[in-house]
């Protein structure tokens, strides 16, 4: 059987009326849906097991045509083992949680700020120059190029996600509203200028969403994040975020941020064109949310000293207007992301899932749901890679001194989840394992080396998932391959097939350009949209077929049918135990 698909009318599709919509909002407030898997915010990459734990609190009701949540990031990650103090200023929910609202930040000089490539001393055009990257730093007889100390600018929209911003290139697609645009991310956000900032020097930005939707960042603030140290002189680096203060849909309704001037990092209140206001307030002692209030209701956050500093407060507990509450019992802790004792040095050592976590290598973060359900999230140091990295790694002969040499890593470490629970009152607890096989080589090293990476998660439920990556550094990158889901002797799989360039496509290339951060993979920015999709089940494959796609790579005509499942010949397993990749590194 087989059935063409068309694209429908994108105003159809989103074609509603004001009575639609009321009975939407009555039937979501009326309505109690059971709590699923995810009920702890938690997401997962299960190429590597990097997690975040997203917390929406409320979300503040209007029929501006802008999504106004009140939420928390909690994301698990590796140190960057800088010296001297990182001051976690802008975690205003808590040391680690990054408030989800509209900003764009970056790491640069403390001593130089926010300052975009130019030549050596840089310029604070950090939007027109194209390039969002700082120029090299001379010190004293040096030049410490900018990927030493700048790693990139990412935006966060809410509901949306956090993208990397991209210098847009020539070919790149831009919107026809007559503005200039400069820069892109891998959804199609485009980015265009402001010519300053309200409270500082330098240019701003706007970010403008597929619906439409504009946010207007132009409130600076900054946090001390470490010093790096050299020989002749300490570089001290900065955190500088440039936060929205206003965003415009499509229909001219409005969002308005406002903060504290004192405090900048602190939101004081958002507003709306149709009236709704949600406000702020703070604890005079740690400086973090203390409330947060809209039409009469409260939602309070209380906090947990670590230290004397009480800027490293973690958050203990929110209660909700109806007196419930999340209550966060134990956080995971940053583990080192040094490959080795030296450089060049790949020691796998502990940190593979055939052996059990070393010494600080594994911590547990505890959350209580307000339902009374409790998860228990391990983590544990985990090195992963790519086959095939192009170069070699050049150890330099004094490093202190010798920081531009050239050095990209065929490996890495992860702070991966590699245990999950969910208990409680009246539930049947749930345990999930997770075990990585990655492997990975520099280009000569190998000439069979795999080019796929195996995640196999178990539950305690009997269920066993085997996920496959693409773990080729130029041909097929964390490109997600297949998933196999097995249980009770039945068999799911889900395959999926990738462009292999863009040659007589609508859409470009590469979707942007990450310049002058010489580790990061090309790959990763090309358009290389899925096409293929077959889900084998119960003898038949259930196949779709993108035909054609559009000038931002999506899909417009897609081919469905389905027919007997073929025999299949053998395939690769992908890397994990025994020897299948000869040249490359397993853990």
């Amino acid at each position: 059987m087989l059935m063409l698909i068309g694209s429908a009318d994108a105003c159809a599709q989103n074609a509603g009326t004001l009575h639609y919509e009321y009975k939407e909002k009555i039937d979501q407030a009326r309505n109690i849906s059971p709590l699923g898997l995810d009920l702890f915010g938690d997401a997962t990459n299960f190429e590597n097991g990097s997690t975040q734990f997203k917390h929406q609190d409320l979300e503040l009701p209007t029929s501006v045509r802008v999504k106004v949540p009140v939420g928390r990031v909690f994301r698990v990650g590796v140190s960057r083992e800088l010296q001297g103090a990182d001051v976690p200023s802008g975690d205003i929910f808590g040391l680690g949680w990054s408030p989800d609202i509209p900003y764009i930040k970056g790491d640069f000089i403390k001593a130089d700020g926010w300052i975009a490539q130019t030549g050596i001393n840089g310029s604070t055009g950090r939007c027109s120059s194209g390039s969002f990257a700082p120029g090299a730093k001379h010190i004293y007889t040096k030049v410490v190029l900018a990927h030493n100390f700048f790693f990139g600018n990412d935006i966060n929209i809410p509901g949306q996600g956090t993208e990397r911003l991209l210098a847009l290139r020539a070919d790149g697609a831009r919107p026809t509203d007559g503005a200039a645009y400069v820069g892109t991310t891998t959804s199609n956000w485009k980015v265009s200028c402001l010519p300053t900032v309200m409270n500082g020097p330098g240019e701003g930005f706007i970010v403008t969403i597929q619906d439409g939707t504009k946010y207007y960042f132009n409130w600076m603030a900054s946090r001390d994040t470490g010093i790096i140290p050299f020989t002749y002189e300490d570089l001290s680096l900065s955190e500088y975020r440039l936060y929205a203060t206003k965003a415009v849909d499509r229909f001219g309704g409005e969002v308005n941020y406002t903060y504290d001037a004192a405090n900048p990092h602190r939101i004081s209140s958002i507003t709306t064109s149709d009236g709704s206001t949600l406000n702020f307030t703070y604890d005079s002692v740690n400086g973090k949310v203390s409330t947060v209030t809209t039409a009469g209701r409260t939602w309070q956050y209380q906090y947990t000293p670590i230290s004397s500093q009480r800027v490293y407060d973690q958050l203990s507990r929110v209660i909700l207007p109806d007196g419930s509450s999340w209550v966060y019992n134990s956080y995971p802790y940053q583990v080192s992301g040094r490959t080795g004792s030296q450089p060049c040095l790949y020691e796998v050592g502990t940190r593979s899932s055939s052996q059990s976590p070393g010494t600080n290598e594994a911590s547990t973060m505890s959350i209580t749901h307000p339902s009374g359900a409790v998860g228990q999230f391990k983590f544990r140091a985990l090195m992963f890679g790519y086959n095939r990295t192009p170069d070699k790694c050049y150890a330099p002969v004094a490093s202190p001194t010798a920081p531009n040499t050239p050095y990209r890593p065929k490996a890495f470490i992860v702070n991966s989840l590699y245990e999950k629970t969910i208990s409680g009152p009246g539930l049947t607890t749930i345990l999930w394992t997770m075990r990585y096989y990655p492997s990975w080589s520099y280009g000569y090293e190998c000439g069979a080396c795999a080019t796929t990476a195996r995640t196999v998660v178990t539950s305690s439920e009997g269920e066993t998932r085997t996920y496959v990556f693409g773990n080729d550094y130029t041909t097929n990158a964390s490109q997600h391959l297949s998933l196999t889901v097995s249980k009770s002797g039945k068999t799911r799989q889900e395959t999926y097939t990738y462009l292999a360039n863009a040659t007589g496509q609508a859409f470009p290339d590469q979707i942007g350009e990450d310049r002058f951060q010489i580790n990061n993979n090309a790959f990763l920015l090309k358009n290389r949209p899925k096409y293929i999709s077959v889900l084998s089940q119960d003898g038949r494959d259930f196949k779709t077929t993108v035909e054609q796609f559009d000038y931002l790579a999506r899909p417009t005509r897609l081919r469905k049918e389905n027919y007997a499942t073929p025999a299949a010949p053998p395939t690769d397993p992908g890397p994990g135990p025994g020897p299948i990749c000869p040249g490359c590194q397993i853990p």
